[in-house]
């Protein structure tokens, strides 16, 4: 990514992500359905204008994608179990867990419906699973 120290990394993670299933799987990088890029934003709009629309309800290993005010910054976050009411797990890079202070990538609760502080829900995105 080519990142600089204390860039924000939750795009980057999950590009990192995609990029090591597809380097195990053998498959080539050109498949990897999200843009390179250090801005969860960037991640959104890419799906937005290549992609199809689809109805606001979460599936397991779509990303949530923030945004804070009407900036190009925000926050993007894997999930990875769908539950009630709107709640999903996530794998979240560079966020804080709160019980350490520690920051990293955590197991997040977090509700499509619901900001986190100052981020507002940009959407989903989705993927086709390729056989």
């Amino acid at each position: 990514m080519g990142l600089i120290y204390p860039s924000s990394y939750c795009a980057a993670g999950i590009y990192y992500c995609f990029y090591e299933a597809c380097k195990q799987s053998n498959l080539p990088i050109s498949l990897i359905p999200i843009p390179r890029t250090g801005l969860a934003q960037a991640i959104f709009n890419f799906a937005k204008s290549s992609g199809s629309k689809t109805s606001y309800k979460p599936e397991k290993h779509n990303l949530i994608v923030w945004r804070k005010g009407q900036t190009s910054f925000g926050h993007i976050e894997k999930i990875f179990k769908v539950q009630n009411a709107g709640w999903v797990q996530t794998v979240a890079f560079n966020t804080k867990d709160q019980a350490s202070g520690k920051e990293g990538v955590f197991i997040k609760k977090r509700n499509i419906y619901h900001p986190i502080g100052r981020l507002k829900i940009l959407g989903l995105v989705g993927f086709n699973a390729i056989n």
